[in-house]
């Protein structure tokens, strides 16, 4: 058989396997291995509620900040937990009585243009101190109400609840924040405040899952992709088109101009560009073909229905999704140059890509970005675990109407990223000193997938990771 003919039958029937898987595909300890910092291997584990803290928050002893997780228990089962990954860090007990934890307001607004980060302080019950591969994490021990793993669960009941059994208005996303979740909402006063009724209905059914769940409601606008839909471009290195014939739509436009995120080979063997998911219309686009720089220029592959991620189909317009994700593959027969991808600070990506998992960056620690559109921009992780909400909209009789509805799981939220239309799809990487590693080196962090803009207009770039991706791919 033509070896190109079992290529694409392979990558055809990996794209298949996906439809019906509905659940994230690791296991807490697989997840927690493949994280490269002492703070990304214990977050991954809190993720998977196996152990009772916090995300990796930012924490001050009044002198200095760090990283530390606030814990419900002691260090023992964190130390266990750890130790099934293979990792045996350093432990030594500290002296502390309090310790204070950034939080975020997310409904008070400052001069400068985001929501109002302030000082919770904690009594502390126990401190330790682990190093790990000249990495070091502190743990408090504290009465805390919720641990992170529980409110990422509490997180998909609510989305569950007001998504799609109430089919509440207006809601463009819901994440776990520190003791709480967090709701937005587009609904609105006149001064950008989320709607009294609005909040009302949303608390009050929340209630209904657990009283105790304590919930805040915060206005933000509908977040939306960042594909651009024209039909000529000029893009700068990186950026690729996308033609597809759509099954539902016949009103939508066909093209899409996207950035193409990585290159790589699916299962070591397969080679296949990978870029995101929505640049062929999620799973009502078929018949997908990708070129670079342009339309019908240098053709780069094609893909019937492209290998996305796993998702959950609620009806024929709604699914649930773990990431914004696809690969295609190449047509070496056809492609006689590598995809062009960006080289960011003249750093050649192929000599440095490792891959980081979602929680290796510490909150409020600093991602870049590249873009066909807005080039190289950089910004603050604001939030590693949001559901977003994506509104497909197509235009029939002049009127732009609702289509479709795609909740995307566990985004990451970078604040103050610049992100636009064509962006979509592009590298999101993390600079190493920028974050406390040592190494010069690049890592590969997720893939660009949307854009919305905060309460004074600032943007906030929609990320997925490339950990939530669930077919194994090694990048080049």
């Amino acid at each position: 058989m033509d070896k190109r003919l079992v290529l694409g039958l392979m990558a055809l029937l990996l794209a298949t396997a996906l439809i019906y898987a509905a659940t994230p595909y690791k296991n807490p300890y697989q997840y927690s291995e493949e994280h490269q910092t002492l703070w990304g291997k214990i977050a991954a584990l809190a993720h998977y509620d196996v152990i009772k803290t916090t995300e990796p928050r930012l924490c001050s002893n009044g002198a200095a900040n760090y990283t530390c997780f606030l814990s419900k228990t002691d260090i023992a089962p964190i130390l266990k937990a750890l130790n099934k990954t293979g990792v045996k860090p350093e432990v030594a007990e500290i002296e502390a009585k309090w310790v204070l934890v950034l939080d975020i307001d997310y409904t008070a607004v400052l001069a400068t243009g985001n929501s109002s980060p302030y000082w919770r302080n904690y009594t502390v019950i126990k401190a330790w101190e682990l190093t790990w591969n000249n990495q070091t994490a502190r743990v408090y021990q504290v009465r805390l109400r919720w641990s992170y793993g529980e409110l990422i669960k509490a997180k998909d009941l609510v989305v569950e609840k007001l998504l799609y059994k109430d089919k509440v208005k207006g809601i463009t996303s819901v994440a776990p924040a520190l003791e709480r979740i967090v709701v937005t909402t587009k609904n609105a006063t006149s001064d950008r405040k989320p709607d009294p009724n609005a909040t009302e209905t949303i608390k009050k059914k929340i209630k209904e899952i657990d009283s105790d769940l304590e919930v805040e409601v915060a206005y933000a606008e509908e977040a939306r992709p960042t594909l651009s839909r024209g039909s000529v471009f000029n893009p700068l290195v990186g950026g690729i088109n996308i033609t597809l014939i759509y099954r539902y739509t016949p009103n939508y436009l066909n093209i899409s101009g996207c950035t193409l995120g990585f290159t790589g080979m699916l299962y070591g063997s397969i080679p296949v560009i990978v870029t995101a998911w929505h640049c062929s219309f999620w799973i009502w686009g078929s018949s997908v073909r990708v070129y670079q720089p342009t339309h019908f220029d240098y053709y780069i592959g094609n893909q019937y229905q492209p290998a996305g991620c796993t998702y959950r189909q609620i009806d024929a317009y709604t699914i649930e999704t773990y990431c914004d994700i696809m690969t295609i593959p190449v047509d070496t027969s056809r492609r006689t140059t590598a995809p062009q991808i960006f080289r960011p600070y003249d750093v050649d990506w192929g000599t440095v890509t490792k891959v980081l998992g979602r929680y290796d960056v510490p909150w409020l620690g600093t991602l870049t970005k590249a873009g066909r559109t807005t080039d190289i921009a950089q910004g603050l992780l604001w939030n590693y675990c949001t559901d977003t909400i994506y509104y497909q909209r197509a235009r029939y009789d002049e009127n732009l109407i609702i289509i479709h509805q795609i909740t995307v799981k566990c985004t990451v939220d970078v604040a103050w990223m610049k992100n636009w239309k064509g962006d979509s799809g592009g590298p999101v990487y993390v600079v190493g000193p920028l974050i406390g590693l040592n190494s010069r080196e690049i890592y590969a962090y997720g893939i660009t997938s949307g854009v919305y803009f905060g309460l004074v207009g600032e943007p906030h770039t929609i990320v997925s990771p490339l950990d939530a991706y669930p077919l194994y791919v090694k990048y080049t």
